[in-house]
């Protein structure tokens, strides 16, 4: 019950397969397969095995193992390297919560180095169906995760343990007793009274392990959060619960109970925290495991003998990113236009921003997990572009983020995964405030755009718009004049052949904005490794001067807009005339500033 504004994070991992079939660990079932033996390692490269394959195949070790591993081989089934024996090893792990329930944001963290994540039911807007593909997306970077439940009770840990994570997490575990609930909910009968399926569900592999019943409860990582007054009092017989393998120390909550909301650094809340790791460490049962938080960063938990930290939330990170990426763009601008506001209630359109002479910041949007998207608007971007192009989603998933990114007014652009009228017709009608045509190489190309995205006889868009989103299904009689006046179509000019032609693609009726793709651009001229090429810039500098070059047609006129590159930072674009700048993808800041949390963890102990 920790809120996760903070620094937290929750483990996810599966608990399933480890001592089995005589085939290697690493074809094992869910979650339940991660390694890394050494306490720390420089560099996140981690013995992890797959957390759930259900077919027994041979897959390569994915990453190297330390030179301070001891463990014998990780295809000794008799040895597997789970949270457990780690922890039994005197490995300190370091995880992250995932809040976000986003597939991709699961998968990078795991990439990153993370020993576990914790995927958070309790804070997190997720269930059970939102949980499995995180799972999975876990499984495939052999990252163990946890599932922490909304309450404790026997219908979620049942579920949640049918999934196949590596361990579960109890909130609000207040005595002996409630802990004893706890770990039957996690046996099956007689030793409890967990719900027998297990040759149906993803635990056992779908029922392809037939040693999941034999070890699924030895290695099993249970674990109780200890977060009020009278819980923090009964730590120790808490602790002492047969079967309780972590105890998980709750700052924020145990302050609140204690009368000092949001203040865990509360010299009387500290004290009741010192007083109750002594306790945990002392008794010699379960593990102590704990969040990081401002005032007690990760590595002051690791100095006082914690055995599992979590430090970060997947959403905190991307928000801090997000916000930092933003006020760094806002803060080059020379001189302050409207452009460096965040939306208000009355927000004007894109076109109606740039009509003004706002120079606009963006984010491309891959991940396309609404709350990403939420957080996003609420940094403060002057518009996000959702990205079908490389991107998974398509329109359904595009849908979501629109809705998250309303919440904050801010507008979208969708970027279509070709040009086509299907695309573009589907893409208008759930309502963005531009289409981002890619790869258009001719002024023909270009015009067949534009027609996509006017209704007959000015174009050939599909008539529908009583019953879509884009008119408020219906109820905006203004519509119609409006996809027509305040539409805004870019083209991607990222070619050879469309810089050519890009005078003649720019001066198509009804474009209103060139797009530069430099990496499409440098890889179609043979430098694909290289998109700061001496000659794929100058091609970049001739598409700026032919856009920028064109003269006005009345109040009509063509918008330069571009990513910003390493060799090419966002205030250079803006120094050049840009008038739409994309600085950032949310995918990448959410992996650097992933990658740089474990680093730093690392590198303090």
């Amino acid at each position: 019950m920790n809120s996760s504004s903070l620094l937290l994070h929750h483990p996810s991992p599966s608990i399933t397969h480890l001592h089995s079939l005589s085939f290697s660990l690493k074809h094992k079932l869910p979650q339940f397969i991660s390694t890394k033996s050494s306490s720390f390692t420089t560099s996140h490269e981690h013995n992890k095995l797959p957390q759930f394959t259900p077919t027994p195949k041979t897959q390569p070790q994915a990453r190297a193992r330390t030179q301070t591993q001891t463990r014998s081989s990780i295809n000794d089934a008799s040895n597997p390297v789970t949270l457990k024996s780690r922890l039994k090893n005197g490995d300190t792990l370091y995880g992250l919560f995932l809040c976000s329930f986003s597939p991709t944001l699961a998968e990078i963290a795991g990439l990153s180095g993370y020993d576990f994540v914790v995927i958070d039911m309790e804070h997190g807007f997720g269930g059970i169906p939102e949980a499995l593909p995180c799972l999975r997306s876990l499984s495939a970077t052999s990252t163990p995760a946890i599932l922490r439940l909304p309450e404790s009770t026997p219908v979620w840990a049942k579920k949640a343990l049918d999934l196949g994570p590596q361990g579960i997490m109890f909130p609000m575990i207040e005595s002996p007793k409630e802990a004893q609930k706890a770990v039957s909910y996690c046996r099956y009968p007689p030793n409890g009274v967990r719900g027998a399926a297990h040759t149906i569900v993803r635990a056992s592999g779908y029922g392809t392990n037939e040693g999941y019943l034999g070890f699924c409860e030895e290695e099993l990582l249970i674990m109780c959060q200890v977060e009020c007054e009278d819980a923090i009092d009964k730590v120790g017989k808490i602790a002492a619960v047969e079967g309780v393998d972590c105890i998980q120390m709750g700052p924020l909550d145990l302050s609140a109970s204690m009368g000092y909301l949001w203040d865990p650094g509360n010299k009387e809340v500290r004290e009741k925290m010192r007083k109750a790791e002594k306790e945990v460490l002392e008794g010699g049962g379960a593990h102590l495991c704990g969040f990081a938080m401002p005032h007690d960063p990760p590595h002051e938990l690791k100095t006082r003998g914690y055995h599992m930290i979590s430090g970060a939330v997947d959403v905190a990170l991307f928000r801090k990113a997000a916000v930092d990426d933003v006020s760094k763009f806002k803060n080059s601008l020379e001189t302050t236009d409207d452009s460096s506001a965040m939306a208000t209630s009355v927000t004007p359109s894109l076109k109606a921003r740039l009509r003004k002479g706002d120079t606009l910041y963006g984010l491309f949007f891959d991940s396309f997990s609404p709350t990403i998207a939420e957080i996003s608007g609420h940094a403060g971007y002057d518009f996000v572009v959702i990205d079908m192009e490389h991107g998974y989603g398509g329109i359904s998933e595009a849908l979501s983020c629109l809705n998250a990114l309303a919440a904050s007014q801010t507008p979208a652009i969708l970027r279509l995964p070709e040009c086509s009228a299907m695309w573009a017709k589907k893409a208008l009608d759930i309502g963005p405030q531009g289409l981002m045509f890619p790869m258009i190489h001719t002024p023909e190309l270009a015009q067949q755009a534009v027609s996509y995205c006017r209704y007959p006889r000015a174009g050939i868009r599909g008539v529908a718009h009583p019953i879509a989103r884009a008119s408020k299904y219906g109820l905006d009689p203004g519509y119609l004049d409006w996809c027509e006046d305040e539409l805004l179509i870019m083209c991607q000019v990222e070619s050879e052949e469309a810089v050519h032609k890009v005078q003649e693609i720019a001066s198509v009726d009804g474009l209103d904005c060139i797009m530069i793709g430099p990496t499409d651009l440098s890889a179609n001229m043979g430098y694909i490794k290289d998109p700061s090429n001496e000659n794929a810039v100058k091609m970049v500098q001739t598409v700026e001067k032919a856009v920028l070059g064109l003269e006005p047609n009345g109040e009509k006129r063509v918008y330069l807009a571009g990513f910003a590159m390493p060799h090419d930072e966002p205030s250079e674009l803006k120094k050049r005339g840009y008038h739409m700048v994309c600085g950032a993808v949310d995918v990448l800041l959410y992996r650097d500033a992933a990658v740089k949390d474990v680093q730093k963890f690392r590198s303090s102990v």
